[in-house]
């Protein structure tokens, strides 16, 4: 056999075996633990298991399962690794046994890189846990590439790199489906065989550079992170239940659901703010009449007068879910979050104003104080007037001035 030849006897009666213990709990790598080996020394390699020998990080050769006897007389390399403190009768090699039959049950797992949401923008935690099976076909290549010259390798070694490799792999597809809405985020978990089957062919062309190769998935879970899961469920529902409001389940029309909001947003003041707001409540409703009408009328006569279509109208981003609105959009078409400036509230009875508000609708108190010296309007925190520096501090009451009823005593 060349460089290793089946042994026929037991000569000197030296043996290098794995222990019993390792190979019941399949051991992956196990090295033995002499960085020399005597000449005629006997090698037991298990069944599922193969032996690479290794000089200075070198790979020397490889035995399959099998009993045999080193001799090194029919190849000069091991001839020049002959170690001279044991005057001529060993080598300065080291011996790795590694597992080649499929090892199941592997661990891995953790999170992915955050991904963003398409639909609200929304940045989410997705976590994976499973199991795996692996086979090592080339353990020389595994050696150079994954093991190296650690002095006592064990499982984790290789199970570090394969979790490693398998999360990037399965991070960059998950990201990628979600992106092109072929993977649903709130129903990711649907899809776990197509990730764990694209994952494999993905990921087993670098595993083959490594001499291993990715079997199968056991057990696999994917799932959301809890908060980040039941902060986007809420948002859907959200927008699901606006959207059967107003029909935009199968024909959206943001123009009419931006109607919608405006009234529903309307008949919330009006029940907060009583008959006062009746007026200017039906004012808006036929002001918004209007303003439905108005795209259509232009759009009709651009056609009659062979016009060119207009450029789309510039958006904005809901602070609350991302989604895009039209620029003066007063309710977001996605959540239905306010989008309109911030009201104000009234000194005196603390009704909600509008910003440009110069008294209170409901109370009728000037919104804002006035200088006392030139009229001007003062900030709520002023403490001098910004066009003639009088002190918006109360007067006080001259020094020479008596109390009423003090000169009559």
């Amino acid at each position: 056999m060349g460089l290793f030849r089946e042994a026929r006897q037991d000569i000197g009666g030296l043996r290098i075996a794995m222990p019993d213990e390792m190979i019941t709990a399949n051991r992956l790598v196990y090295k033995w633990p002499e960085k020399s080996i005597r000449k005629f020394t006997k090698a037991f390699v298990p069944e599922g298991y193969c032996a690479v020998f290794v000089n200075s990080g070198q790979v020397i050769g490889q035995l399959g399962p099998g009993q045999y006897t080193i001799d090194a007389q029919e190849l000069p390399v091991i001839g020049v690794l002959i170690d001279r403190l044991f005057y001529d009768n060993a080598y300065r090699c080291e011996l790795i046994f590694l597992r080649t039959a499929e090892t199941r049950g592997l661990r891995f797992g953790g999170p992915f890189d955050t991904i963003k949401e398409p639909d609200f923008n929304m940045p989410v935690s997705i976590r994976v846990y499973g199991d795996y099976s692996l086979r090592v076909f080339d353990g020389g290549l595994l050696i150079k590439s994954v093991i190296g010259t650690a002095d006592q390798p064990d499982n984790e070694i290789i199970t570090t790199f394969i979790g490693r490799q398998l999360l990037n792999a399965m991070g960059e597809l998950v990201s990628e489906g979600i992106l092109d809405h072929t993977i649903p985020v709130l129903g990711i978990k649907s899809q776990a065989s197509e990730i764990t089957e694209a994952t494999m062919g993905k990921l087993n062309p670098v595993l083959a550079e490594n001499g291993m190769q990715l079997v199968r998935f056991g057990d696999f879970t994917i799932n959301l992170k809890e908060e980040d899961e039941a902060r986007l469920k809420d948002l859907s529902d959200k927008v699901a239940s606006k959207r059967a409001m107003i029909g935009l389940a199968s024909d959206p029309n943001y123009l009419q659901y931006a109607q919608g909001q405006v009234l529903e947003g309307a008949g919330e003041g009006l029940a907060q703010g009583g008959a006062a707001n009746q007026t200017a409540f039906l004012g808006m409703g036929l002001g918004l009449g209007g303003a439905v009408n108005a795209p259509f009328q232009q759009g009709m006569a651009g056609q009659g007068m062979g016009q060119p279509a207009s450029p789309p109208p510039a958006t904005a981003p809901c602070p609350e879910c991302g989604e895009q609105n039209r620029e003066g959009s007063k309710f977001c078409h996605g959540c239905g979050t306010s989008l309109g400036p911030p009201a104000v509230a009234c000194p005196s009875c603390g009704a909600a104003n509008t910003p440009n508000a110069k008294f209170c609708f409901d109370c009728g108190t000037k919104m804002k104080a006035s200088c006392r010296s030139c009229n001007a309007d003062l900030l709520p925190a002023a403490k001098f007037c910004p066009e003639c520096g009088t002190s918006t501090a109360p007067a006080a009451a001259p020094a020479d001035e008596e109390p009423a009823g003090e000169g009559e005593r």
